[in-house]
């Protein structure tokens, strides 16, 4: 019997890099990230990203996400102008916006320590506002207090087990 080879898609997102790798390819391919991007070479690196996705999955890629939720107008229009259709964002929101032709979706992403209990409730459409709310305040803490934030992160979050512990 003969087995299908599995290719494998690495995306690895950094804050100043994106990694593209493919099981077969010998190097991965590194995209320019972050917020120093002038409008044109914002543009240029959602084209590359999409065209090396694109190349790999051999099928068009219409869907983008930018994790973090780091989003600006620019960033928004920059990836509607290169062609994606359907843009995730870490924001909590329920209603999709529409810029350029792009939808432009909310998400929410639970952490280890989110109980059963709210992710029930943020998928039957409860909670959403304040998930926005906390979204916010932390975002202005980050920005006004990083040395506060930074605490509360290591405070809230869990360091990743060694490799070959699960």
């Amino acid at each position: 019997m003969e087995h299908a080879r599995v290719k494998i898609l690495v995306i690895d997102i950094g804050g100043t890099s994106v990694k593209i790798g493919l099981s077969e390819a010998k190097e991965p391919i590194r995209i320019p990230s972050g917020p120093e991007l002038t409008p044109a070479r914002m543009l240029e690196e959602w084209r590359t990203s999409r065209d090396a996705i694109s190349d790999i999955l051999g099928a068009p890629c219409v869907t983008a996400s930018i994790p973090g939720g780091d989003i600006s107008r620019q960033v928004l229009e920059s990836a509607a102008r290169a062609g994606v259709q359907y843009l995730f964002t870490s924001e909590p929101w329920i209603s999709p916006r529409v810029v350029n032709g792009c939808r432009v979706l909310g998400r929410f992403c639970p952490k280890v320590g989110t109980s059963p209990a709210r992710i029930r409730d943020l998928a039957q459409f409860r909670g959403w506002t304040s998930a926005l709310v906390v979204r916010r305040l932390k975002g202005l803490v980050r920005a006004g207090l990083p040395q506060l934030y930074r605490h509360y992160v290591r405070r809230t979050t869990r360091p990743r087990a060694p490799e070959g512990t699960d």
